[in-house]
């Protein structure tokens, strides 16, 4: 488990596990679903990919910005943050 942590460090994956934990728990708290996040740093750019195991009853423009926040809260040097459904 450990190479594998070194390794997605290595080509720009974080693993910054407890930030990871938190952002998910904020998400199925504030958005009311589970989700599956990648953070990935290339070129000095940080991207967070959020996949929600399904779109809330809401506003998608809330959604979107609000699970931007969250990840912009764990994540402050997020250049991108994608939203989509798995």
């Amino acid at each position: 488990m450990l190479a594998t942590c070194l390794t997605l460090s290595a080509c720009g994956f974080h693993s910054d596990v407890a930030a990871l934990g938190r952002l998910r728990a904020a998400i199925r708290e504030r958005i009311g679903t589970d989700s599956t996040i990648t953070v990935r740093t290339d070129e000095g750019r940080t991207t967070v990919n959020v996949r929600l195991d399904h779109l809330p009853v809401r506003d998608s423009i809330e959604v979107q910005a609000e699970v931007e926040a969250l990840a912009k809260a764990e994540f402050p040097n997020t250049s991108y943050v994608v939203v989509s459904r798995l």
